[in-house]
């Protein structure tokens, strides 16, 4: 008997030291999943800041040609007196502004970003209106207002294009010393609440999520937060960015470990 229940207890220990193991296993795969598409998203950040200065030496080139083109067209329409040539003259100069930055912002970085966004809203069929006037953004790196504004936007426009509305809305401002960031967009379901905040509704929603933890990563260097809003019986989801000064690298390291802690 004592050798069947030391037997018994051998092989209880051993299915216990199975379940830990594989609990163990289990816990270190996951955060390497985790780890791995944080770094995944990092490098997709980096990849977008540079399709982004890509995109504005293109545009800078067409900026070029346009103005070229202009002053010909100019020099034409003086020595023109047919009206069908000033007509036609017209229509060129209207396909020309097409080519032209649509955002004035002062900042090139986020004037591409609105244009591209403002491109991406007309295949989509979605409304997309922008006051970037009052307040560019001046103060914040560009591989930043990547994280920022391109998480942001793009949560927006995958709302708006599900729903019925298909609007979206991009303001900002200046409050209290922080520029503060304002984007609302149509959203007919209303947002996934988790332990971690706010969930991704998109397909593979567990490989998702990412988005605004690099929002809160990159908002932590300028003392930031941000909150959102959802108003069910409109329909508008509404997120607000507050946005302070660049904190020194001495004062980053103390907040990351203070973090840990």
């Amino acid at each position: 008997m004592s050798g069947r229940t030391m037997m018994l207890v051998v092989s209880m220990a051993l299915c216990v030291a199975t379940v830990v193991v594989v609990l163990v296993y289990q816990l270190g795969w996951e955060r390497k999943r985790i780890a791995l598409a944080q770094r995944q998203k990092e490098e997709q950040l980096r990849m977008e800041q540079s399709y982004y200065e890509i995109l504005e030496r293109q545009n800078q080139q067409l900026r070029s040609y346009a103005h070229d083109a202009k002053n010909h067209l100019e020099a034409i329409r003086n020595l023109n007196q047919d009206p069908k040539v000033e007509q036609y003259i017209a229509q060129m100069e209207q396909q020309l502004q097409a080519y032209t930055r649509r955002c004035h912002s002062g900042n090139r970085a986020l004037d591409v970003m609105v244009d591209k966004y403002v491109t991406a809203c007309e295949l989509k069929n979605i409304a997309f209106t922008y006051d970037v006037q009052l307040c560019n953004l001046g103060g914040v790196e560009d591989f930043d207002l990547v994280a920022i504004l391109g998480n942001l936007l793009d949560n927006a426009l995958t709302a708006a294009q599900d729903s019925q509305g298909k609007w979206m809305e991009l303001a900002t401002a200046r409050r209290n010393g922080y520029q503060v960031v304002v984007v609302e967009n149509s959203c007919d379901r209303p947002p996934i609440v988790g332990e971690e905040g706010l969930r991704s509704t998109k397909a593979g929603g567990e490989d998702h999520g990412f988005g605004l933890k690099s929002v809160a990563k990159a908002l932590k260097k300028y003392e930031g937060d941000f909150q959102w809003d959802y108003d069910q019986e409109k329909r508008r989801f509404t997120m607000t960015v507050m946005i302070g000064q660049r904190v020194s690298v001495r004062e980053s390291r103390r907040m990351a470990q203070d973090a840990k802690c």
